[in-house]
Parts: structure tokens; C-alpha cells; sequence
């Protein structure tokens, strides 16, 4: 009898400490598909949207805007979802080759606007500067998109955390009780 209500007495020390130990559910899962749908719809349906608008509209500005807004922080959308520390990282980037890319464009039309006055020097410098800008713009964009995926892996492992369960055990094969340690990090 002695013995039963010892074991009685550990199963229940145990049983509570594992209640007590069991971590609060963790935060949802987040989809690595997600993320990227989300860095991509949040880039290509403003652009599209924008061009219906400027097409069909006589305000012009609205839709140029709505094109700007989605191509510049459409991309960081995945990593906003994905709560990345700093989700907004790589639109420096994108703005500054949106920049230079316009001004080379400008440079280019205006330099060759004339063509008893071209210059082939300043030509080729807007040339230069729309290649340059769209490559760092698109650069920003593929790195954007490709970080939202590595984001979420990132919360996923934070949201799972580490944590520890002690719970009661019954081993059959001895008819012995005791306890199961298990811990996660």
C-alpha cells in the first residue's frame, strides 16, 4: 500500500510538472509558397492595375503611382508576412536604380532628341545609367523575393522555440513507472 501511494504521489509530481512545463501553443506555421505568392502578387498586381488605369482613365498619375508603389515595395511583402526583422532592406536598392534608370532614360531621349545636336557621349552615358539602374532594381527584387522563403524558414523556427516536457511513463516490460524527459532547441 506504502508503495502504491508513492507512486501514486510521483506520477501526479510528475503529471504536473509536465503541465506546467508544456509550452503555450506555438504561433501558426508560415508557408514558404505563401511568402512568395505574396512578394510577387504584391509586385505584378499593382503594375497590372496601374496599367489598366492609366490605359482607361484620363488620370494617368494614378496608375503611374499604383505601377511605382507595387514594383518598389511589392517584393517585401513575403518578408513582412514572414515578420523578417528587416523586411524593407534591398529598397534602397530598388530606389536607386529606379533613379538612376529614369535619369539614364531621360538622359538617353533628351541627348538624342535632336539628331542635328546628339550627343553620342551623353547617349551612351543614359545608356549606361538605364542598364545599370534596371539591373540594381532587379537585383533588389530577385533578392527580396528569395529572402522571403529563408524568412519564413527563420519564424518558423522561432515561433517552434525551445522548450522542454517531463511526462509520467509506465514501462510494461519491467512494470516499473518513471518519467520521460524530452527537450527541443
Amino acid at each position: 500500500m506504502k508503495k502504491q501511494a508513492v507512486v501514486i504521489l510521483v506520477v501526479t509530481l510528475v503529471a504536473s510538472g509536465s503541465a506546467i512545463a508544456d509550452p503555450p501553443t506555438p504561433p501558426s506555421h508560415k508557408s514558404k509558397a505563401v511568402a512568395v505568392s505574396i512578394s510577387l502578387g504584391a509586385t505584378l498586381v499593382p503594375a497590372g492595375l496601374g496599367v489598366l488605369v492609366a490605359a482607361g482613365s484620363s488620370n494617368e498619375y494614378a496608375g503611374v503611382i499604383l505601377i511605382g508603389a507595387g514594383a518598389l515595395f511589392g517584393p517585401s511583402f513575403g518578408r513582412v508576412y514572414a515578420q523578417d526583422k528587416k523586411p524593407f532592406s534591398m529598397l534602397p536598392l530598388r530606389l536607386v536604380g529606379a533613379g538612376v534608370g529614369f535619369l539614364g532614360l531621360v538622359l538617353t531621349v533628351a541627348s538624342s532628341w535632336d539628331e542635328y545636336s546628339s550627343n553620342d557621349g551623353l547617349v551612351a552615358v543614359g545608356t549606361v545609367g538605364f542598364f545599370a539602374g534596371g539591373a540594381a532594381y532587379l537585383t533588389g527584387t530577385v533578392i527580396d523575393i528569395v529572402k522571403a522563403p529563408k524568412a519564413v524558414d527563420k519564424y518558423n523556427h522561432r515561433a517552434a522555440g525551445a522548450n522542454w516536457q517531463l511526462r509520467p511513463a509506465y514501462y510494461a516490460a519491467s512494470h516499473g513507472v518513471g518519467a520521460n524527459l524530452s527537450i527541443r532547441f
